[in-house]
C-alpha cells in the first residue's frame, strides 16, 4: 500500500524554483514517487497535475506537464505519495536554471 505525507505551507518564492528530490528503490511500475501540488484546502492547485518520478537519485526532478516550476502566486503544499519500495530522504529547491 501507497505512504504519504504533506509538507506544512510553503512560502512561494520571489524567483522561479524547481522541486529536487533525493529518494531511492526505483523499480519500473513498482516503486515510484508522485507529487501533487496543493493549495490550502487540500485540493491539487490547476495547472499542476500530478507528477510521477520514476527516476531515483539524490536529483529526482517532477515535471508537471509543462511547469517545470513552483508556483510563485500561491502558498501551497506538497504531498509525496511512496509507492513499492520507494523511500524519500529529503527534498530541496533549486533556482529554475539549475541544470542538477
Amino acid at each position: 500500500m501507497p505512504g504519504s505525507v504533506t509538507t506544512v505551507p510553503i512560502q512561494p518564492s520571489d524567483a522561479s524554483v524547481a522541486l529536487v528530490l533525493s529518494w531511492a528503490n526505483a523499480m519500473v511500475e513498482r516503486s515510484w514517487v508522485e507529487v501533487h501540488v496543493l493549495g490550502m484546502t487540500g485540493e491539487p492547485i490547476s495547472g499542476w497535475p500530478t507528477a510521477r518520478v520514476v527516476s531515483d537519485g539524490p536529483h529526482a526532478r517532477p515535471i508537471w506537464g509543462e511547469n517545470l516550476t513552483l508556483p510563485l502566486d500561491q502558498q501551497f503544499r506538497l504531498r509525496f505519495i511512496l509507492h513499492g519500495k520507494a523511500r524519500l530522504f529529503g527534498f530541496s529547491f533549486v533556482p529554475a536554471s539549475n541544470p542538477q
